[in-house]
């Protein structure tokens, strides 16, 4: 399943660490979510809309509803990331001493 949790996170300036703090599961698992190779628990998932004041359908989806580009459209606060700032190869670096991660 497809999600915009990064993007959502990195708005915030949070690390995968604080995300994981707020939700109270590890960091593995806001890794694992982010790069789509778990998917959460409905209970979880809303928990992570609650956090971010939006309904799971804006930060879960699956492609085939609209071709597998299919994404919800996310306001990027003014100065911060893009999606494509995201999906661009190379790395992102944690505010909080975590080393480079790619996207």
């Amino acid at each position: 399943m497809r999600n915009c949790l990064r993007v959502l996170r990195a708005e915030r300036r949070w690390s995968q660490a604080d995300l994981a703090g707020e939700l109270g599961v590890s960091r593995q698992t806001v890794n694992a979510l982010e790069t789509e190779k778990y998917d959460p628990s409905l209970p979880l998932a809303y928990k992570i809309g609650r956090l971010f004041a939006r309904p799971i359908e804006e930060i879960f989806f699956d492609g085939e509803d609209a071709g597998s580009s299919a994404q919800p459209a996310i306001p990027v606060s003014a100065g911060g990331l893009s999606r494509s700032d995201l999906q661009t190869p190379g790395t992102v670096e944690s505010s909080v001493g975590e080393s480079p991660v790619r996207p």
